[in-house]
């Protein structure tokens, strides 16, 4: 489990299969330009966006859903974007 800050919470999580977005990444909407087939993270970031949330979410990838590995590799398209951590 890692560590992280945000907005002076810590969030315990799972580096493996979770990752954080923070409000203004998912409002950019940079993650829209992005492949996230077979993942629900194009609604899920869509739905935070419109709630004008100020705190940071975390992206969790259920180990056992029958889409694991694509919630995994959508999960890492997010990072390499730049909106996930």
């Amino acid at each position: 489990m890692e560590q992280v800050s945000a907005l002076n919470d810590v969030v315990l999580r799972d580096p493996a299969t979770q990752a954080l977005v923070a409000p203004e990444q998912a409002l950019r909407g940079t993650w829209r330009q992005l492949d996230l087939s077979g993942t629900y993270w194009d609604v899920t970031l869509d739905l935070y966006a419109k709630q004008g949330k100020t705190e940071s979410t975390v992206l969790v990838a259920p180990r056992r859903a029958k889409n694991f590995s694509s919630l995994l590799s959508g999960l890492q398209r997010l990072r390499e974007a730049g909106v996930a951590a």
